[in-house]
This record gives structure tokens, C-alpha cells and sequence, in this order.
């Protein structure tokens, strides 16, 4: 009997994770385009030091699930952190194939693609800076500020990048 109940739950399971990873790929889609849609709105009017509010819904709702508790803040911190880093792989990946559209329509000989290497190279610049900023300020103050600090330098990272494809007046979707 009890082998019987436990490969109806295993098979219960299994039938529903697929069901679950759908459902949990689809929030993380929607807090995506949230984030997206408000940098948007706003990218081009303002500097990117003055767009605060661009935030998910599911880190609004996850901070007020948290209430007081530092641990449950400083997940939600690190959860919307690697939202803002996709965002950021996004942008980058935008830049570079643009770009590289610009390029062959002036020269379609051209080769070489400069600007990738040096987008690439000032990503991984950025974080270490990031990761040095924050091992600082986790040792001078706690975790809950650590995660908050990190966030708040990645968002400044994706809206800069944003800022420069408003420049470059990317178009904002992937081919």
C-alpha cells in the first residue's frame, strides 16, 4: 500500500513540475518585462542615478511577504539583483548586434568588432568593482546592506546600459 501511494505521489510530481517550471519561467518573464517597460518609459528623460522606481512587482510583493525579517529582505535583494543582471546580458547582447549592423552597413569588409571586446571587457571590469564594493560594505556593515547596495550598483549598471541604446536608438526587442 504504501509503495502504491508512493509512486502515485512521485508520479503527481513529476506530472507537475513541468506544470510549475512553466508557471515560475512565466513570473520571472513578467517582473522581467516590469523592469523593462518602466526603464522605457523613463530612459532618455532622466539620468540613470534618478530612476529608483524601476522595480518588479515580485520584489515589491516579496519585501512585504518579508516584513522584518533581514533574511527574507536580503533574498529579495539578491532575487531582483539577478533579474536586473538578465536584463543587463539582454542590453549587452542588443548593443553588440546592433552595433555590428551599424558597422557592415558602412563597411561590409569589416571584420573586426572593437566594440564587443570593449563592451566585454568593461562588463567584467564593472563586476569587480561591484564584488569589491560589496565585500566592503558587508565587512564595514551587515548582509541586509551588502544585498541592498549590489542591487542599487546593478541597476545603475542596466540603466546606463539602457541609456546608451537610447543613444544609439536601438530598436527594443531581440531578432
Amino acid at each position: 500500500m504504501r509503495r502504491a501511494l508512493s509512486a502515485a505521489l512521485i508520479l503527481i510530481a513529476q506530472g507537475a513540475a513541468p506544470a510549475l517550471a512553466e508557471e515560475a519561467d512565466t513570473a520571472e518573464e513578467t517582473a522581467l518585462a516590469e523592469i523593462e517597460a518602466c526603464t522605457l518609459e523613463d530612459v532618455g528623460y532622466e539620468t540613470p542615478e534618478t530612476l529608483w522606481d524601476c522595480y518588479s512587482g515580485a520584489f515589491s510583493a516579496c519585501m512585504v511577504e518579508a516584513d522584518t525579517s533581514y533574511r527574507k529582505m536580503s533574498g529579495c535583494y539578491r532575487l531582483e539583483t539577478r533579474r536586473i543582471e538578465t536584463l543587463i546580458e539582454r542590453q549587452i547582447t542588443r548593443l553588440k548586434i546592433e552595433r555590428r549592423k551599424n558597422y557592415r552597413s558602412l563597411d561590409p569588409t569589416r571584420q573586426i568588432d572593437s566594440f564587443g571586446t570593449l563592451l566585454d571587457a568593461d562588463q567584467a571590469a564593472w563586476e569587480s568593482f561591484r564584488q569589491s564594493e560589496v565585500a566592503f560594505i558587508r565587512l564595514s556593515f551587515n548582509n541586509l546592506e551588502a544585498d541592498a547596495s549590489a542591487m542599487i550598483l546593478t541597476r545603475k549598471r542596466y540603466l546606463r546600459l539602457r541609456m546608451m541604446g537610447f543613444y544609439y536608438r536601438l530598436p527594443e526587442g531581440l531578432p
